[in-house]
């Protein structure tokens, strides 16, 4: 096991706390990136909201296509018999 010194213990103190200072976000660093991150989940279940809706109203007009067509189709054939 390495020796352990006061000298190097204290190289390992300054490490840390360097990398405390300069690496570690701070408080409000990390409260800044929730409230950012907290925008983007309700911009993008907006988003997700008006794609649904948009998928509905596609829905919603596929059944109206596929009605005429049945409408037309027997019309169409009615036609036919005669």
């Amino acid at each position: 096991m390495a020796d352990i010194t006061i000298e190097k213990t204290h190289d390992l103190l300054e490490k840390l706390a360097e990398y405390v200072m300069n690496e570690v976000p701070t408080r409000r660093e990390m409260n800044a990136r929730f409230e950012r991150l907290e925008t983007d989940v309700q911009e993008t279940k907006e988003n997700v909201r008006l794609i649904l809706n948009g998928m509905g109203a596609q829905a919603k007009q596929l059944d109206i296509i596929r009605t005429e067509q049945v409408a037309f189709n027997s019309a169409f054939r009615g036609v036919d018999r005669y």
